[in-house]
């Protein structure tokens, strides 16, 4: 009797719960191939928006730079004509001095 018990168990778990465990299996492996696929999207996704970014970055810098140097050769023009403006006055305070020495001599 109890080895018919333990065939009847046997039976059982072949005729009914092997071939659920089956499906599982079968569903769980195609559950881990969409996984992967989805994570292989994702990482290319990710490393797409990554260059756009690092690309928009690189522009920022590159106008930024170009920026600084249009404002650094402004400022070096008005350096410039802030030195002639001064040196004129220098001559013309010159020329008056010379003016007023020859009056005075």
């Amino acid at each position: 009797m109890a080895e018919n018990a333990l065939q009847t168990a046997q039976n059982f778990m072949q005729d009914v719960i092997a071939p659920d465990v089956r499906e599982l299996k079968v569903k769980v492996d195609g559950l881990d191939k969409r996984i992967d696929d989805l994570e292989r999207h994702m990482n290319q996704r990710f490393d797409e928006f990554e260059k756009r970014m690092d690309d928009r970055f690189k522009a920022a810098k590159d106008q930024n730079d170009a920026n600084m140097r249009e404002v650094l050769g402004a400022i070096k023009h008005l350096e410039l004509m802030t030195e002639n403006v001064g040196l004129r006055a220098v001559m013309e305070v010159r020329e008056r001095v010379a003016v007023l020495e020859a009056r005075a001599a």
